[in-house]
């Protein structure tokens, strides 16, 4: 079912919506607003060194919280953990 939602969504040409998503170092340099990353060690799509450790280093007031054993969906792959970091960020 989830392939057919994602199918939906992004009808069309894929390449836009992420051409659409793309933020420049420029631009993530000025993020001022705390950022908390939460991601999963073992993210395949989105590997952790390649795309977690720098978006954290381009965005200066970022934090990064890094959950082992976990892939692409933190919420889904590690829920304690994924609501304790919610918890403590929210109240």
């Amino acid at each position: 079912a989830y392939r057919d939602y994602f199918t939906r969504m992004f009808k069309g040409d894929i390449q836009r919506y992420m051409n659409e998503a793309v933020l420049t170092k420029r631009e993530l340099g000025r993020i001022k607003q705390q950022v908390v990353l939460l991601y999963g060690a073992q993210d395949r799509p989105v590997p952790f060194a390649e795309a977690a450790l720098p978006l954290a280093n381009a965005i200066p007031q970022a934090e990064l919280v890094r959950f082992a054993n976990c892939g692409h969906t933190p919420s889904l792959d590690q829920p304690e953990k994924f609501l304790a970091a919610a918890r403590s960020l929210f109240g």
